[in-house]
């Protein structure tokens, strides 16, 4: 078995383990999430996916289609931050 065959192999593992991660834990290993992808069946609540290397938490299950992105369905995704209670950190 070559490298990128295990690669491919381990990769649906990684992933499964990822999702019990707490979320400053994945914020640590954001690489190990999916990369959003419309042509999914659905998202579930609480699921979390990448989209330009940032980590978004799913805030209704849906179903994705074009457009519905994390960046650009706010009612949808919510980047996930780690609050620091001495910092106010910018608007977006």
């Amino acid at each position: 078995m070559t490298l990128l065959e295990l690669a491919r192999k381990l990769r649906p593992l990684i992933e499964k383990a990822a999702f019990s991660l707490d979320d400053a834990d994945a914020l640590e290993g954001v690489q190990l999430f999916p990369e959003w992808n419309p042509n999914v069946e659905k998202y579930e609540k609480d699921f979390r996916v990448r989209e330009n290397n940032v980590l978004y938490k799913c805030l209704q299950e849906h179903m994705p289609q074009e457009g519905w992105n994390p960046s650009a369905a706010p009612s949808l995704w919510a980047k996930v931050l780690i609050p620091d209670d001495n910092v106010i950190p910018e608007w977006e």
